[in-house]
């Protein structure tokens, strides 16, 4: 059973701190942690407080205290092996994990070296592929310029020889453009006949009559609504004086009928209050119907001055009608001067017609003049994309150094943890080792100390049966004799014991051991066996420290 089993499982209520708390008791530095000699007092203690005045004596229980010591001692140091046997699989485990990342950061490496190679030769390829496709670029702008330039002296011919064509051409557009322009007079004066006729004080002259009407149905709305004001003001001013009335009335009586007195003198409170507000409605409702008279007669003004705007507006549209007749006649001569102008301009471009036949025979002979296509753009694209490519190889190759460099740091640094996880296992097998040995030591002496205890406990047993004599009861020689036969047995085991044979596991309870221990009680948890090897002896306790642990 590892170590990783042991603490897998829950530790009793006893042993605190948990499963860490443990291996801290373990290595004698936990709170709970007793000392071997403490850890036997308890275990004997039972022996000597339960037992009579015949107990054993101090030789067997100093021997028993010991070889019980040696037990706990024994057990310590196989939990410290097991503690070191865990670390140790530990160690091993991250030292597998370190050799594991070297391996893959080695794998990487050659990749990454490979993939350089590769972008390297991608490089290479692709300026070669610039270069050549440059060299072409060339060639092909050399032959097209040297058409070109054949091409221009036919074009400067047929230029010379259109250029008569292109003065009578732009004498007839300068004729077109008068006429033009002789058009956008008379479409002109056109526009301003009509806005004459529809212009803004002509329609303000509308609008004004249409405002005088609608003021003069709004000053006659006014005075009903002034009017109707004025009743309900009358009617309000009545209602409060009604009110003044009652509430002198409901005083008077409040005075007279004093059973009564407050509920009236309540009553008269909220008709006077009801009376004034009435009459401050009243004042309002007539200052009201004095700003909507201040208002009847400001709009009454308002209309006058409208019908006398209209009045003037009419006489403004008359004005512009005359204005529009003259421009009538400013048309019909723009219209004539158009008319002359675009018959002049037409013989002028017959004129040209002519001159433009030549020209179009020398342009004609231009382009027969064939001028070597130069694939400049897609030339130049596939250049430039294979500079691209090559500037992109080398990039990611940049990249790749950089991958390169760390991943042989990380190479290093997997082989340098690795070495420092294999010291540190050598160091904790070789604690391991020592510890096992301290451990087989412990249980030998152990082994010895118990074997002079149960030497010693024998010959108590002699003493004490000749003391007795043969005096005792039945009982008593019977278990005299059953003392004796396991005595007699226990020597054989031990001799052949010491004759290197592996006898079956045998226990010698202390109770046993000492005659004045009645039988049925036990002598406390001292349960050494006496009569098997050392290797018997340690696999027994190390499966009461595992069902221990278990419970």
């Amino acid at each position: 059973m590892s170590a990783r089993d042991v603490q897998s499982h829950p530790v009793g209520e006893n042993k605190s701190g948990g499963v860490f708390g443990a291996i801290r008791n373990t290595f004698g530095l936990g709170e709970n942690v007793t000392s071997a000699e403490k850890v036997v007092s308890e275990r004997v203690e039972t022996v000597t407080t339960s037992t009579s005045a015949s107990a054993a004596s101090k030789e067997t229980t100093d021997e028993w205290r010991k070889a019980e010591a040696e037990t706990v001692r024994a057990e310590q140091a196989a939990a410290k092996a097991e503690v070191l046997a865990s670390k140790v699989d530990t160690i091993n485990a991250q030292a597998a994990e370190a050799a594991k990342l070297k391996a893959e950061a080695e794998r990487k490496l050659r990749d990454t070296q490979g993939r350089i190679s590769d972008l390297d030769g991608q490089a290479e390829s692709k300026q070669a592929e610039a270069a050549d496709l440059e060299r072409q670029l060339q060639a092909a702008r050399a032959a097209a310029a040297q058409a070109e330039r054949r091409r221009a002296v036919i074009l400067e011919e047929a230029s010379k020889s259109s250029a008569p064509a292109a003065d009578l051409k732009a004498e007839a557009d300068k004729l077109d453009a008068e006429s033009e322009a002789a058009h956008k007079k008379a479409i002109d004066l056109q526009k301003r006949i009509d806005a004459l006729r529809t212009s803004k004080p002509a329609q303000q002259a509308a609008e004004r009559e249409e405002e005088a009407a609608r003021l003069r149905a709004q000053v006659g709305s006014l005075q009903r609504e002034l009017t109707a004001e004025e009743r309900v003001a009358a009617e309000k001013q009545q209602a409060a004086d009604t009110a003044m009335r009652a509430a002198s009335d409901k005083i008077r009586e409040a005075d007279e009928i004093a059973k009564v007195y407050w509920a009236a003198r309540d009553l008269s409170k909220e008709l006077e209050a009801h009376a004034k507000e009435l009459a401050k409605e009243a004042a309002e409702a007539a200052k009201e119907a004095e700003r909507k008279r201040a208002a009847v007669d400001k709009l009454d003004d308002r209309a006058d001055g409208a019908e006398r705007a209209a009045e003037e507006a009419l006489q403004r549209k008359a004005e512009l009608e005359r204005e529009a007749q003259a421009l009538l006649g400013s048309k019909a001569s723009a219209e004539d001067r158009a008319a002359q102008l675009e018959r002049e301009a037409a013989a002028r471009r017959a004129q040209a017609g002519k001159h433009e036949e030549i020209a179009v025979s020398k342009r004609t002979e231009a382009e027969r003049v064939v001028i070597p296509v130069v694939p400049d753009s897609d030339l130049a694209r596939r250049a430039e994309e294979a500079r691209r490519a090559a500037d992109a190889a080398a990039a990611k190759k940049d990249g790749l150094d950089s991958d390169v460099e760390r991943l042989q740091k990380l190479k290093l640094e997997a082989e340098a943890a690795s070495q420092d996880k294999l010291s540190s296992v050598t160091t904790y097998r070789d604690e391991a080792l020592a510890l096992k040995q301290k451990e087989e030591e412990h249980w030998a002496r152990a082994k010895e100390h118990g074997d002079a205890a149960r030497g010693i406990s024998n010959e108590e047993t002699k003493r004490r049966l000749q003391a007795v004599g043969s005096g005792g009861t039945t009982a008593q020689h019977s278990e005299v004799e059953h003392q004796k036969v396991t005595a007699t047995s226990n020597r054989g085991r031990v001799e052949s014991s010491e004759s290197g044979q592996r006898e079956e596991i045998t226990t010698t309870n202390l109770a046993d051991t000492v005659p004045s221990k009645p039988k049925g009680t036990s002598a406390g948890r001292v349960d050494l066996p006496v009569k098997e090897t050392t290797e018997q002896y340690r696999k027994e306790e190390k499966a009461k420290q595992e069902s221990t642990i278990k419970q």
